[in-house]
Parts: structure tokens; sequence; C-alpha cells
């Protein structure tokens, strides 16, 4: 498969135009899995980058001259940026085309709002940026207040010696005009300005959500090279202590290695469907095509456990799709190209 990436230019900023050749696959039901390789969190998903691989849906895909034209809208643009990307299709028949790099280069940023939020630019977003600037505290000082003066008139005087006297007293008058301005000026102390005061991220409420706290010592015991059936073992023990992070760490490198019961124990954590659920700080939210990849994965490879997961899923997707829920319906009509 081959991939050409170019911009969108009746739409502009947020949109692009991929066209694939030699895809394989078919435009109806057709997703995309982006990657990143190396990255923590290498996968493209609904909300952004994540550590388990999912499928995003385009915005339109149209087929003309043999090639496919996939248009991407900001849903997918705004977490792009200068880099090397993996993609592979899927269709709704269930065909998958092989994995093409897709160099992201020269597509404008995007910071319109999708979905009634803004969502800076990655590229463009810079600390503080349009903030008002920060107005000190304290009474403002005056100008100096001249109060009425007297006209003086300087002494007449014939010659050189008179304009000496006229200037002498004209300074005289300029100096006493200062002394009394200097009297009236309020002896206010200089605003000081406090450090939280001063900088204008540091008023703004931190609306982050909170990172989840990995137990230390994880990231070294996961480097050992344990048996993912000590790392399932352990990621139960820390669900039933409420560590969701953790647990979500330890299935992840489990189900990445093939162990059937971390997959879907996984796959119930994401399940949106699942009634058993797990539920502790830290676990990721419910995401349906999450659970799809990963039951309809492990029932590909021959797990009868994850057939049975899988079609209980089936079920609910039905359910949901006809409600008119647009996501459960693309999964739906994937769906109906597997068979377990």
């Amino acid at each position: 498969m081959n991939l050409k990436l170019s911009r969108d230019s009746k739409r502009g900023a947020g949109y692009a135009i991929v066209e694939a050749t030699d895809a394989g696959v078919s435009a109806d039901g057709l997703q995309l899995c982006i990657s990143r390789p190396g990255q923590e969190q290498p996968y493209l998903g609904p909300s952004g980058w994540q550590a388990a691989g999912t499928h995003v849906p385009p915005e339109n895909v149209e087929v003309s001259g043999g090639k496919l034209v996939i248009e991407l809208g900001p849903s997918i643009v705004r977490h792009m940026m200068q880099a090397n990307f993996k993609v592979q299709l899927k269709d709704g028949g269930g065909a998958e085309s092989k994995a093409a790099s897709l160099p992201w280069r020269g597509i404008p940023a995007y910071s319109g709002p999708i979905g009634g939020a803004q969502h800076p630019a990655p590229e463009q977003q810079t600390e503080g940026a349009g903030e008002p600037p920060i107005e000190p505290e304290g009474k403002p000082i005056p100008g100096p207040v001249e109060p009425p003066i007297a006209p003086v008139e300087p002494p007449r005087a014939k010659g050189g010696k008179g304009i000496i006297i006229a200037v002498v007293a004209g300074f005289l008058v300029v100096a006493a005009v200062a002394v009394v301005a200097y009297d009236f000026i309020p002896e206010d102390k200089p605003t000081q300005i406090s450090r939280d005061e001063a900088d204008p991220i540091k008023q703004v409420p931190d609306s982050s959500p909170p990172q989840p706290n990995i137990s230390s010592g994880l990231d070294e015991f996961l480097k050992t090279g344990p048996s993912p059936e000590e790392t399932f073992r352990r990621a139960k023990k820390a669900l039933e202590d409420g560590r969701g992070a953790d647990a979500m760490k330890l299935l992840v490198y489990g189900g990445r290695k093939g162990h059937e019961p971390s997959r879907l124990l996984w796959g119930k954590v994401v399940d949106p469907s699942a009634s058993d659920r797990p539920e502790a700080e830290g676990l990721p939210a419910p995401d349906a095509n999450q659970a799809f990849d990963l039951y309809s994965q492990a029932a590909k490879e021959g797990s009868t456990n994850a057939c049975g997961e899988f079609n209980r899923f089936r079920g609910w997707l039905d359910e949901e799709a006809a409600t008119g829920d647009p996501k459960a319906r693309m999964l739906q009509s994937l769906a109906k190209g597997f068979q377990c």
C-alpha cells in the first residue's frame, strides 16, 4: 500500500486528504489504525494517543481513479504533528491493508472548536498566550499637584543688570513650585507584586486531570522481563487494592505478549457493556473501540473465552445501534464480517 498526504484546500486548517493506492480494502466502513512506533502511547484513539491499539473513522472516504481518497477532519488532525506515522486500513468486512509509512508534513495546525471545546493546536500553543496583563494593586500615584501661584512680576530694570535680576527671579519661582508639588505627593509605598500575582499561569486553576500514581519500582520490575502469568496475578491484586494505574500497566504488558487472560481483563476494563467491569482509581474510561479490538484479536487467535465475550459485546452493539448511536453502528458493521 502507498499513501500520499495533501492539504484540503477547500476546508483549510484542521483538514487533510490521504490518498491510498493498492490498499486491498474497500471504502465501506473504512477505519484507520494510526501509530507512532517507539512511543509510550503509540496509538491514536478517539480521545488522543493511548497505549492500546484501536481504529479511528475518517470524515469521508471516496473511490477515485482506482484509489481511496480519505478525508481527515479536526478530530484526527489536531493530534498530529510533524513526524513519520504508520497507517493501516480496515474496512467493514474485516479486510486489512498492510501498514504503510505516512510522513506528516505541511498540514496547517488546527485551533478551532471540536464538540463545543477549544483545542489549541499542538505546535502553536504557547504558555500564557492570550491572557490579560496583570494590573498591580495599590493606589496609583497622582501627578504633581500645582497650587495656584500668584503671578510674580519681575522687577523692571534697565540695561543688562535688569535682565539678570529677571532671570534669577524666574528661577526662584520655578524652584518654589517644585518644592510645593513635592509636598503634595502622597507617601505611598512602592507597589509590591508577589510571584503568584505576576505570573498569570498561577492564577488559572489547574483543570488537567490528575496523573495516575504509579507505584515506585513497577517500571524496574517490568524491565526484568517477568512472565505474563506473574504480571496478571499482580494486576488482579492491584485492582483489589484500588491501584488502577498499576493494574493497567501490568495488563498491557501481558496483553502485548499474547497472554489471553491479560487481554480479556484489559478488554473488561474498557468494555462499556460489561456488568462486571472493574472499578479502581486510575483506570481508563470505557472505550468500545478498544474492547472490540481486544476481544476480536483474542478470538482470532483461537480463544473460546474471547469468543463468548465478543458475542456478548456484539449483542450490546446491536442494541446501541438500534438507538441510532453512530459509533455503535460503525462497530456493528465491522462485527458482521467477523464470525466467532
